[in-house]
């Protein structure tokens, strides 16, 4: 943030490969003076369940996020669109024989799943490169540091609840 001179950085980290390895759902970061590059808050938790940050000059530290008390507030539940609504390449669609599989605990049948999404991704960028076609983001612009939600599609969105 220009204004404020801070600069943010955050990880998130899913489960490893089929939920296999390490605490699943991490977030992690920290917040910077920019002109100066110190630390002056750390971030730490799983977005799943509660995340906290710590002022490094004072050690004081705060709940950022709550999970469960956020439900139970905002009476939060997901709504996933019917699947005829869905687009074909909509990663609900694109990824839910692999979901199925893990869901199953089929583990061969998972990762079937996954290197068919994936050769199926290769392909369909062979073909774009092919016709010399450029791939932009449906929801996003490019910017310099990554990528920005497209404003037109700000006003589109609705909380549903």
């Amino acid at each position: 943030c220009e204004k404020n001179d801070l600069i943010g950085n955050f990880e998130f980290k899913a489960k490893g490969l089929l939920g296999m390895r390490g605490e699943a759902n991490l977030v992690t970061g920290t917040v910077k003076q920019k002109s100066t590059g110190k630390t002056l808050y750390e971030i730490n938790g799983t977005w799943d369940k509660q995340v906290k940050v710590k002022e490094i000059a004072t050690k004081k530290e705060w709940v950022l996020f709550d999970y469960d008390q956020c439900k139970e507030e905002k009476s939060m539940s997901m709504y996933v669109p019917p699947t005829e609504d869905l687009e074909p390449n909509n990663s609900l669609i694109v990824w839910s024989k692999c979901s199925e599989a893990i869901w199953a605990e089929d583990t061969a049948k998972a990762n079937e799943e996954k290197k068919r999404v994936e050769d199926t991704q290769r392909v369909l960028r062979k073909q774009r490169e092919e016709k010399g076609e450029k791939w932009l983001p449906m929801f996003f612009n490019p910017t310099e540091d990554g990528y920005q939600f497209k404003e037109e599609l700000e006003t589109k969105l609705a909380y549903v609840g």
